[in-house]
């Protein structure tokens, strides 16, 4: 068992917390002292058991008995051959008996789910509204690619008129990845409201200069936009995102402390609040960062996890929207579209949608959005086969995708944003656009699907793998044993073991004394 917990202990998580000191240092030093402490002393007596169990080994050869099976008999059959056993050994071994039974029947089903032996099914029962489609999309709307890129991967240019006219049917949003913003590039937002009167947009924001310089950036994107809206030049701009990953966003490059960063992005929430006041409506204000820190503060009423992620994504909770980035389907195998599953690298499936939206949800009811993708790679793959269980629909990439927006809707959901609009070639795959992926009557087949005639109900199935909330809440939990509250609560509980021990160590003396 020691052995057990050593490779435990290191692997998941000791041993990324260990690797990730350079990002952990700031505020994890204590963590990363007691991850060591912890491996050291679980090693010491990983070693102090092994020279035990070769001592006890020894000592049974020696003496013509059983290594495995113990010093009552020499070898397996002499348990059905030797003479009646004692009472007492009758009594230790009903005991055994017992103890494995109840163990397994406790146990099995378990472990049956962990080992993916046995997948319990999950219904999931669409909520009756209409679902928003955003995009994560090109900001221009004559984007385009350069020839070579073209030409090597046979991709036409992102927006051409059908695809315009299908964004303006179907009233999507539009995030556009502008990045940084200024007067120069109000004439782009008034090409799209030309050509789509009816979309909505909000513009994405990069503090390319550090978190430090973000009040910066975002005052200068509003300054810019509101007096074209005071007259009437635009009238479709819905607010701003934030793709928060990466340097750009990380406070421990600008700040000191994490509390530093929150307060921060806190004067940044009462510059739009005091904006919105003004424009007589509210700046929409969208986060998309990873969905595994979602329950964060919620869990234990702390921000160890966001600290750890060293980006302040769900602090603090004033966000109109928080849209996780639920990327179950990546680029891989066979370029530059990739290649038909492999036994021993199974896709994820559905259920890490509902176990992302099930955690959020849990911490955020009235903020719930998300970000599918990668479209046409390979668990949303156009051409390539897909071996998920189901229990409604087809086979296929396409309907895995609109499967997952009506597990959105079964969580409220009320806008789902595709990864991607446009092709982007990266790393000499492609990951494929959604309308030059599965047709130009994509989003005719996903609002038929999931808004105008949705199932009633339909099954999707637990995997264990797929549960990516519960080995980061796991690594909150040694965040908090590590800090000096944490550290009393397990000195405290070795204590209580010993002392247990100790005192039925002495009953059992006493009882066998008085017989």
């Amino acid at each position: 068992m020691t052995a057990i917990a050593t490779v435990y202990w290191y692997s998941i998580p000791g041993n990324w917390i260990l690797r990730e000191w350079d990002s952990m240092q700031l505020d994890f030093a204590g963590t990363f002292f007691v991850m060591w402490i912890h491996l050291i002393v679980i090693g010491v007596a990983f070693l102090v058991g092994l020279v035990l169990l070769v001592l006890e080994n020894t000592y049974l050869r020696m003496h013509e008995r059983s290594v495995f099976w113990g010093p009552w008999v020499s070898r397996f059959t002499d348990l059905f051959n030797r003479p009646a056993f004692t009472e007492g050994q009758k009594k230790t071994i009903k005991k055994g008996i017992t103890a494995v039974i109840v163990v397994l029947g406790l146990s099995i089903t378990a472990f049956s789910a962990y080992f993916d032996l046995y997948a319990p099914a999950i219904e999931i029962r669409p909520q009756d509204y209409q679902v928003t489609f955003n995009f994560w999309a090109m900001p221009r709307i004559n984007s385009s690619y350069d020839p070579g890129t073209m030409a090597l991967y046979n991709l036409s240019v992102p927006y051409n008129t059908t695809i315009l006219a299908e964004l303006n049917e179907h009233k999507v949003n539009l995030d556009l990845t502008f990045g940084s913003f200024t007067p120069s590039s109000v004439p782009d937002l008034v090409a799209w409201e030309n050509a789509c009167p009816d979309i909505t947009y909000r513009i994405v924001l990069t503090p390319f200069a550090g978190l430090a310089s973000l009040l910066s950036v975002v005052q200068t994107t509003v300054e810019a936009i509101m007096p074209y809206e005071a007259n009437g030049t635009l009238d479709q701009w819905k607010g701003l995102c934030f793709d928060i990953e990466g340097i750009p966003f990380a406070y421990n490059w600008n700040f000191t402390t994490f509390d530093g960063a929150v307060t921060l992005w806190d004067s940044v929430f009462d510059y739009i609040d005091a904006k919105s006041d003004e424009r007589g409506k509210p700046i929409d204000m969208e986060c998309v960062s990873v969905p595994a820190v979602s329950g964060d503060v919620v869990f234990d009423g702390d921000v160890d996890l966001q600290k750890g992620y060293t980006e302040p994504c769900y602090s603090p909770d004033r966000w109109s929207v928080y849209a996780p980035m639920v990327y179950r389907c990546w680029y891989e195998g066979t370029k530059p579209y990739g290649s038909p599953m492999r036994a021993e690298n199974p896709w994820d499936t559905s259920y890490q949608v509902y176990n992302c939206l099930y955690a959020l949800a849990g911490a955020h009811p009235d903020q719930v959005g998300i970000y599918l993708g990668i479209t046409n790679t390979s668990c949303y793959g156009r051409d390539l086969p897909q071996p998920e269980a189901i229990s409604w629909g087809e086979h296929t990439g396409m309907f895995n995708l609109m499967r997952d927006v009506l597990i959105c809707k079964h969580f409220g959901v009320k806008e789902v944003t595709f990864f991607l609009l446009f092709d982007a070639p990266e790393n000499e795959y492609v990951m494929g656009g959604v309308f030059s992926s599965y047709g130009m009557d994509f989003l005719d087949v996903m609002n038929a699907t999931v808004n105008t005639n949705p199932p009633g109900r339909f099954d999707i199935y637990y995997r264990q793998s797929d549960d990516k909330i519960g080995g980061t809440l796991r690594s909150d939990w040694l965040y908090d044993l590590s800090m000096p509250a944490g550290i009393t609560e397990m000195v405290a509980l070795w204590v209580l073991a010993i002392l247990s021990s100790i005192l039925v160590e002495r009953r059992r003396t006493r009882m066998e004394t008085r017989k």
